[in-house]
């Protein structure tokens, strides 16, 4: 069967493109298109390993985690492109879910990692971590900091669009709670809402508010922003009567971290642009 590709993301200086390929023996790897020369560069797993979750570190660099017998974790690797083989473990035997890569902070990642409580498959511990790959050996070396994380047992821990820590959704005492990261202290702040009434989607550039939606029987999906010195939900700036908009990707512009538009799936994919020069440019590609 034709190979089917996952995951596509472009490289920060938008020369490359990544994804996870997978083929006939349904094995994922990872694989790297060069947009200017159409070369590609296959990261091939070993025999009985499939590539897990992956991220660019940098524009040359990728951080990927491998995954043996679709079901224990072999660790955290990172590797140059067109160096595949010299790729190198930063954390090893572990599970692990990239959150972000700090733009701030060249060659850093933020990682959480999961390890099973003995005895209890459906209960884990989490440690939240900041890597330095640029320290990066199979004796976890990488390791630079380790974050505190909120009370309760953690459902998420989400980046921002810079790549840096922005909120975790936990539970505990039968109910889901909001947090929100405060970058000045390296501390987490509770916020007073329901994920399970509002759906979180990403905290603004600004700081001050979070982008969320909302459903309601009578105007169905509807995407806003939250205010956190108020609490007050702010007007509709898209609304969809029969589409789960909480089941969409947020587009930030990454110069200026400022929402330009959202994209997620009706009967085929659609994005809806705020912003001009985005709106310009895909009035072009569906003219072409």
């Amino acid at each position: 069967k034709p190979a089917r590709f996952d995951d596509v993301l472009l490289a920060p200086d938008g020369r490359r493109l990544a994804a996870i390929a997978t083929g006939a023996n349904d094995r994922r790897n990872l694989l790297v298109a060069d947009m200017m020369t159409g070369r590609l560069s296959i990261l091939a797993a070993p025999v009985t390993y499939d590539v897990g979750n992956f991220s660019w570190l940098d524009s040359n660099r990728l951080l990927f985690n491998t995954i043996k017998d679709h079901v224990y974790a072999n660790g955290l690797s990172c590797a140059t492109v067109g160096h595949f083989d010299d790729n190198f473990l930063l954390l090893h035997y572990v599970a692990a879910t990239i959150v972000g890569v700090p733009r701030a902070r060249p060659g850093h990642a933020l990682v959480l990692t999961y390890q099973h409580m003995a005895g209890d498959l459906h209960r884990a511990t989490n440690t939240l971590l900041e890597l330095n790959a640029d320290w990066g050996n199979a004796d976890n070396q990488a390791v630079e900091h380790t974050y505190r994380l909120p009370e309760g047992d953690v459902v998420t821990v989400q980046g921002g669009p810079d790549g840096d820590l922005s909120y975790s959704i936990t539970f505990s005492d039968g109910r889901y709670k909001f947090y929100r990261f405060l970058r000045a202290t390296k501390s987490w702040q509770a916020v007073k809402i329901n994920p399970e009434l509002i759906s979180p989607m990403a905290i603004d550039a600004d700081g001050k508010s979070l982008w969320v939606v909302t459903s309601d029987a009578t105007a169905g999906y509807a995407l806003r922003r939250y205010v956190f010195a108020t609490g007050e939900l702010g007007p509709p700036v898209l609304t969809d009567a029969a589409y789960n908009l909480a089941n969409s990707t947020l587009v930030f512009s990454p110069p200026t971290g400022k929402l330009v538009g959202i994209s997620y799936l009706q009967r085929q994919w659609k994005s809806v642009w705020f912003d001009k020069t985005y709106a310009t440019a895909q009035a072009a590609v569906d003219r072409s």
